[in-house]
C-alpha cells in the first residue's frame, strides 16, 4: 500500500463497496487550493492505475464531482491475489 494514501484507504475500509469520488475521502478537500487538488487527484489516479491501492479501480467515468472510482471492499483489498492459471500445455482444440 502506498503510504501517501494510507489515511484514504483507512477511510475506504469503513465504506461499503461501490462507487466513490476521491474528494469523498478527503475531509480537507474543499479547503485545498486548486493546484493541490489537481496534484493530489492525479497522484491518486496514477496509484490506482499502477495497482498500488488494492480494491480500488478506475471506472473510466467522470461525474459532476470528478472521476468515479470503485471500491471492491476490504475483503478484496486484503484477500488472496488472483494469479493467472498456468497453462497446462494441452491443446483443447483437438
Amino acid at each position: 500500500m502506498e503510504e501517501r494514501f494510507a489515511q484514504v484507504l483507512r477511510r475506504l475500509d469503513s465504506r461499503a463497496p461501490g462507487p466513490f469520488h476521491y474528494a469523498d475521502l478527503r475531509p480537507d478537500w474543499t479547503g485545498l487550493p486548486l493546484g493541490e487538488k489537481v496534484q493530489s487527484g492525479h497522484a491518486f489516479l496514477d496509484a490506482v492505475r499502477a495497482g498500488q491501492l488494492p480494491g480500488v479501480s478506475d471506472t473510466g467515468r467522470k461525474g459532476d464531482r470528478g472521476r468515479v472510482y470503485h471500491w471492491a471492499g476490504s475483503d478484496a483489498a486484503t484477500g488472496p491475489s488472483r494469479a493467472p492459471v498456468p497453462d497446462s500445455g494441452a491443446d483443447s482444440r483437438r
